[in-house]
């Protein structure tokens, strides 16, 4: 009986929505670790956001396991939707939201 070189993975098995959320609470464990060791120092929201989105991206980079796998940030991004905004209670009748 023949062995393959490369045992399968568990995580070559999960959802796109178990990978997910795997990258999410590994970064966030990741993140609150080095706080509370204090590798990194958060400032203010916008150094979190920064340092959250680096070990999101290193993190899901590295849980890419087939080449049509992809995983991306995206910072400061709006969300658009045909209702009132909830952050700022603005709709899309506001100009500067039409152009965004």
């Amino acid at each position: 009986m023949r062995r393959s070189a490369v045992p399968e993975h568990p995580f070559s098995t999960f959802s796109q929505a178990d990978v997910l959320k795997s990258i999410i609470e590994t970064s966030r464990d990741l993140l609150l670790g080095q706080v509370a060791k204090r590798r990194i120092v958060l400032q203010n929201e916008a150094s979190f956001q920064l340092h959250f989105a680096y070990i999101l991206k290193t993190v899901g980079e590295l849980m890419q396991f087939s080449p049509d796998d992809s995983f991306f940030i995206k910072l400061e991004t709006p969300y658009l939707s045909s209702d009132a905004l909830n952050k700022s209670g603005s709709s899309f009748s506001d100009p500067a939201i039409r152009e965004c």
